[in-house]
């Protein structure tokens, strides 16, 4: 019998841990940041969430949040002359697997940036992933191990600062008050130097890669040359794909995992699913006996077509309209 993935999608009512946006319970509209601080049932949540995201990338927020130092507030006259000035675009997700679930990002318009560097990264796709999984199956003895790294893009410098705008209305009070932001408005809009990596910037992916090669290969492991974001060791049996911050781990003996863990961990935080339960919002269900994992989005095909859905017209439609040709 040959060994194969299941791939079933599974749709049941309740929340599961896989990433999902922040869908209105009625209308199943997107609700993006400025909706939801709009309304009274999540606006503390929000705003508190958003705080968070700000500090943490900044020089913290409270006694709550420890601070990167990733962007410094500045006022409007201390953006470079001749430097381009972008947006801030601030994503809204819900991920019931985190010790924070309701979470807040903010990231970079990056379109607007003027970067000439190189910026492809090699990154894991679909298929190599699968075949590192069906590979572990096929391997006797063989277990898999997922790995993510926590702020796996703001601790890499960047050689040249970025600029980004935002308006302060859209600012939580707690971080306007702690870094006194009111003094450095203008026209409604606080300036916000870059100094390290963030998601968005066209660069992020490359710095950020180079970075946990540079890490990495000292002791051995290197990304291979034709198959992009699958990664090998000169001597030991391990092996991992790499999808952004998600590794998913192929290895034998558990000293060689060990030692991976070990090496990561003496430069990033990370969370360890030894299970190996969930790997890039995709539920996996081993059964290494009989050879068999099952991937399953549960719940994403309700929140799916219940985001997809119109509203009740006013007037009943009983007809169907008379095609013409194009």
């Amino acid at each position: 019998m040959g060994n194969f993935i299941q791939e079933i999608f599974n749709h049941p009512q309740q929340e599961q841990g896989c990433s999902n946006a922040i869908i209105d319970p009625m209308s199943g509209v997107s609700l993006e940041y400025r909706h939801l601080i709009k309304k009274d049932k999540t606006r503390l949540t929000w705003n508190r969430s958003f705080a968070n995201e700000l500090g943490r990338l900044a020089n913290g927020v409270g006694n709550r949040i420890k601070g990167t130092n990733t962007i410094t507030f500045i006022s409007k006259t201390s953006v470079p002359p001749g430097r381009k000035v972008t947006y801030g675009r601030i994503v809204v997700d819900f991920r019931p697997t985190k010790t924070e679930p309701n979470r807040t990002r903010l990231t970079v318009g990056g379109d607007k940036i003027d970067y000439f560097g190189a910026v492809r990264t090699d990154t894991a796709d679909m298929v190599t992933a699968k075949l590192l999984l069906n590979s572990v199956l096929s391997t006797p003895r063989v277990r898999c191990c997922i790995l993510d790294i926590k702020d796996f893009y703001l601790n890499n410098k960047l050689l040249r600062y970025e600029n980004i705008k935002m308006a302060i209305k859209l600012i939580p009070q707690e971080i306007i008050d702690e870094y006194n932001l009111t003094s450095m408005a203008h026209d409604g809009f606080i300036y916000i130097q870059i100094e390290k990596v963030m998601y968005g910037l066209p660069q992020a992916g490359k710095i950020t890669n180079n970075e946990l090669q540079n890490h990495l290969r000292p002791f051995g492991y290197k990304p291979c040359p034709r198959t992009p974001g699958l990664w090998t060791h000169d001597t030991r049996q391990i092996s991992f794909a790499l999808v952004v911050d998600d590794f998913a781990v192929k290895y034998v003996k558990k000293e060689d995992l060990d030692h991976l863990l070990k090496l990561i961990q003496s430069k990033y935080i990370i969370t360890i699913d030894k299970q190996a339960t969930q790997f890039c919002g995709i539920t996996l269900a081993w059964n290494y006996r009989k050879r068999k994992v099952t991937l399953s989005m549960p719940g994403y095909i309700d929140k799916l077509l219940h985001k997809m859905q119109h509203s009740t017209p006013t007037t009943p439609e009983h007809n169907l309209h008379t095609w013409k040709p194009p």
